[in-house]
């Protein structure tokens, strides 16, 4: 139990382990759980509660009484505000044997899978500057903008002009951009009253090409916005292009509608596994290119030869792993919901020879009915967002019956919860990869085989 004083608004607690999100976790006198955000296992600090649950409660750090070995000082000025990272106060060390820990809990505790063991973290040799995308927001007047990242926890904006995880060519984008929109007297968007112009930043660069583009969001279209690309890319030499999106609505979604181009060419050319790839500013993509090097080295190695075999790529983006798989020798169908990034995908494909065929829409929608209409991968890849799959998607995957699911998913809960959907098969590898340094994300590669018999004919 935590020692604590009277009030649980001050409080002397024990961080028993690390949480989500860079917080500690401790105990209170009354058994609740409690999140301290800035606490490290191990330590004794002094906390004062700035939200209470029925079960839980969280807590800020105001001092510590004793501190961990493994913390450090956060070498990011507004590491503190910003809600982009969360573990710059702990060794890397640390960092990798948690999300490694993380992934096995995971498994363990969701999944049931009480005998799993977990590769160690395949970790960079650098964990800062790896970012390949950044997305800022506006804040400030006309002749005064600026751009910013969120407070953690909230909507205020955080102002800066780098950030020390993303690659150094973005911080440029970044401050050519606000000045820019100084020179024309732009007006950011005041989300509050809903006036105004620019609402978010979005930049990209691509390593192999040493690049960059950005894309603008805006609530509305103005004439200015040409003027202000151009200005943007005379003051920022390595850019090669500006793109508009427009975002009406009241709301917190950074992209709007398709992106349009305001001038010079926005668009990349990425290097991955000896392979090109076609990407707008607009499209996801991997935002760490060297780790994803390391993570499509794990998922080749589990893929195999395929010559006459099919294969899918679920979630596809613009086909990196149907890419993998189609040099692997297999008949590839690739489904993916962005349409931006399936046309992008098919000149990806052409440019690496690479026979795969896209087909466009929601996946929980297309693999079904392709699958009720007799399709049968011998093969599946599947890099779904953060919330994993849908039961639809896990249904299809069962009737399917594949030979090899490989799932590459950057949330281990969310991972756990679907492999415990997939009855029939059996984990033989799982492999975190981490792709996001210096916050509590971790990618992971895991691979499921179907047990004797479970093969669909």
């Amino acid at each position: 139990m935590s020692e604590a004083s009277s009030s649980t608004d001050h409080l002397t607690l024990h961080i028993e382990r690390m949480g989500r999100d860079g917080e500690g976790v401790a105990t209170l006198p009354d058994g609740r759980v409690v999140f301290v955000a800035g606490g490290l296992p191990g330590e004794s600090v002094h906390a004062a509660v700035v939200e209470e649950h029925q079960r839980y409660a969280r807590a800020v750090l105001t001092g510590l009484e004793s501190h961990a070995p493994e913390r450090r000082l956060a070498p990011c000025p507004i590491y503190r505000e910003c809600g982009g990272c969360t573990l710059q106060h702990w060794s890397y060390e640390a960092e990798s044997a948690y999300k490694r820990q993380r992934v096995e809990d995971a498994l363990r505790r969701i999944g049931g899978l009480a005998d799993v063991q977990v590769d160690p973290v395949r970790a960079p040799s650098y964990p800062y500057r790896y970012r390949s995308k950044a997305s800022f927001v506006w804040t400030g007047g006309p002749g005064s903008a600026r751009l910013g990242l969120f407070r953690r926890g909230t909507h205020e904006v955080v102002n800066t002009d780098q950030c020390l995880v993303q690659d150094p060519l973005l911080d440029e984008v970044l401050k050519g951009a606000v000045e820019a929109a100084n020179q024309f007297r732009l007006e950011p968007f005041q989300e509050g009253e809903g006036r105004g112009l620019l609402r978010h930043l979005v930049a990209r660069v691509s390593t192999a090409e040493a690049r960059s583009v950005a894309l603008l969001v805006a609530s509305r279209r103005d004439p200015r916005f040409m003027e202000w690309g151009r200005e943007l890319m005379r003051r920022v030499p390595h850019l090669k292009g500006v793109a508009l999106s427009i975002n009406s609505d009241r709301t917190n979604r950074i992209l709007g509608g398709p992106a349009t181009t305001l001038t010079g060419d926005p668009e990349l050319h990425e290097r991955l596994a000896g392979m090109s790839f076609v990407l707008g500013a607009d499209v996801f993509f991997q935002v760490n290119p060297a780790q994803t090097d390391v993570l499509l080295e794990v998922v080749a190695k589990e893929i195999g030869p395929g010559p006459g075999m099919h294969a899918a790529d679920l979630y596809a983006g613009v086909g990196v792993m149907g890419s993998l798989l189609a040099h692997k020798g297999y008949r590839v169908l690739a489904v993916e919901a962005s349409r931006s990034a399936v046309s992008d995908g098919r000149r990806s494909a052409l440019q690496n020879g690479s026979g795969i065929e896209f087909r466009p829409g929601a996946v929980e929608v297309v693999f079904p009915a392709l699958v009720e209409h007799d399709y049968r991968p011998d093969v599946v890849v599947l890099d779904p967002p953060r919330r994993g799959i849908k039961p639809e998607v896990a249904a299809a995957l069962l009737a399917a019956s594949p030979t090899k699911i490989i799932y590459v998913s950057c949330d281990p809960e969310t991972l756990a919860r679907d492999v415990a959907r997939l009855s029939g098969y059996r984990v033989t590898h799982v492999t975190p990869v981490d792709l996001f340094p210096r916050t509590d994300h971790v990618e992971t590669v895991l691979v499921l085989e179907a047990l004797e018999g479970n093969r669909g004919t």
